[in-house]
């Protein structure tokens, strides 16, 4: 049951880092856009 565990939370904080990811390029993706245009 250990295992299962150690996966659980391995995979919520990639969830984490994947969803801060993906927000934190979306906006460079606005602010570089904003600054060129």
């Amino acid at each position: 049951m250990r295992n299962l565990k150690e996966l659980k939370w391995s995979d919520l904080k990639t969830g984490i880092f994947f969803l801060l990811g993906l927000g934190f390029a979306a906006y460079l993706g606005l602010v570089i856009g904003k600054n060129t245009s």
